[in-house]
């Protein structure tokens, strides 16, 4: 947008997902946890086209917006992930008989970590290859382009795959279908 100093406004208005994970409870109880994270992601998706169409037409006021709905619509899937963990354990214990909680729960983390360090140096390495100079007092257009990209283009590519991997997701149904052959 032409001002670094506003990336921590941007970025405040990103913390509001406190606000989403406090209806998630209520929301999973009612819907369950498949149709809660599905459709919210479907919204985070059309949500994240409007970020990235505000990141490149520099509107502030839109782009602040924009990223306050989003991360209200981004709470669900945060607040149940380890409860979808969960599930995937029970289905496998369903299935097989041995329980998998641990390694279920330690895969989730190390993909976790491993996914925010390939992601935070992926930053760097689009960055460099766009001609980044950390001194630079201005920045080749090629950089303004990819940090715009960083910032609309990627969120939005990474928010439709986890909306297709929702989408074929049936663990709860499954494990209810286990449940009552079992």
């Amino acid at each position: 947008i032409g001002n670094p100093a506003l990336l921590g406004v941007v970025s405040m208005a990103s913390l509001v997902i406190i606000v989403g994970l406090i209806f998630n409870p209520a929301l999973v109880k009612r819907f369950g946890i498949y149709k809660v994270n599905l459709y919210s992601y479907v919204i985070t998706s059309v949500i994240a086209a409007v970020v990235m169409i505000f990141t490149y037409t520099e509107s502030l006021g839109g782009l602040v917006a924009a990223s306050f709905v989003r991360a209200i619509t981004m709470a669900p899937l945060m607040g149940s992930l380890n409860a979808i963990v969960a599930e995937v354990a029970r289905n496998s214990y369903l299935k097989s008989g041995k329980h998998t909680e641990g390694m279920m729960f330690s895969c989730s983390s190390i993909g976790i970590k491993v996914g925010g360090g390939i992601g935070a140096g992926l930053a760097g390495w689009l960055l460099a290859a766009a001609g980044y100079v950390g001194t630079a007092e201005v920045q080749a257009p090629a950089v303004l382009s990819m940090i715009k990209f960083i910032y609309g283009g990627i969120p939005l590519i990474l928010t439709i795959l986890i909306t297709v991997c929702l989408a074929f997701m049936k663990v709860e149904e499954d494990n209810r279908k286990l449940e009552k052959t079992a």
